[in-house]
């Protein structure tokens, strides 16, 4: 039973009465005031918040079409027969503007690391659709020793980011890229115990192709010999 003498507070949030310890303190005005709900709630209350953000940066993060065809979206693709390298880039170009496809893939004349090989299928990708992917992240399976790499199409308007500059560059040394809401997406599965990658692409609107933004180096060599012309001038 609780001490008659002991005086208690009512906590507003769990609705229970409580000792004065249970409850943050702080002086305002010189008086002493007692916080309106107890420290346990306002802990509650805090892991809540945190939860809640942590959630919603993962969801940020993510990749817009995910798989999650498995608790870790580890879709081996086993219905699907292997083609080869060259047949699947022919395929590619031979698709609509609503691209959505999915693929197991020769890799035997690749070698390297899981990450040099899925690198190198999206740069070959790249070369044949004239659309750039870029590196976004990684997931490593825990079911089997495999990983899969996920890159976003550099013209991709919901993964623009503003422009940082490059090391030993200046940010003026870049143009700016055309960006379009392409929903552009890479996903490539690379494993340990065959020479297949498992491909899943997705883009959706045929916009004009990847072009490099760095400035030629005899241009800027031009305007820094020049600097007083006007942008027309030049």
């Amino acid at each position: 039973m609780p001490d008659p003498d002991v005086e208690l507070f009512y906590c507003s949030k769990c609705k229970k009465r409580k000792t004065i310890a249970e409850f943050h303190v702080k002086i305002v005005n010189g008086e002493p005031t007692r916080a309106k709900t107890c420290l346990a709630c306002q802990r509650l209350a805090r892991e809540a918040a945190q939860a809640k953000a942590e959630a919603k940066k993962k969801e940020n993060n993510a990749p817009e079409d995910a798989d999650d065809s498995s608790e870790d979206g580890s879709y081996d693709g086993k219905d699907l027969s292997v083609l080869p390298l060259a047949d699947f880039l022919d395929a590619l170009v031979q698709q609509d503007d609503n691209l959505d496809l999915t693929a197991r893939v020769d890799t035997s004349s690749m070698s390297g690391t899981r990450k040099e090989k899925a690198d190198e299928l999206a740069a070959r990708i790249w070369n044949r659709m004239k659309y750039r992917f870029v590196y976004h992240s990684k997931y490593d399976h825990r079911r089997s020793p495999s990983t899969r790499f996920m890159y976003h199409c550099a013209q991709n308007k919901t993964r623009q980011q503003a422009s940082k500059k490059t090391a030993g560059a200046k940010s003026r040394d870049k143009l700016p890229m055309d960006a379009f809401q392409c929903h552009g997406w890479l996903h490539i599965t690379i494993s340990d115990w065959e020479d297949i990658a498992l491909v899943k692409i997705g883009h959706q609107d045929d916009h004009i192709p990847y072009w490099s933004i760095d400035v030629p180096a005899d241009v800027i060599e031009f305007v820094r010999l020049n600097p007083k012309l006007t942008p027309g001038q030049v």
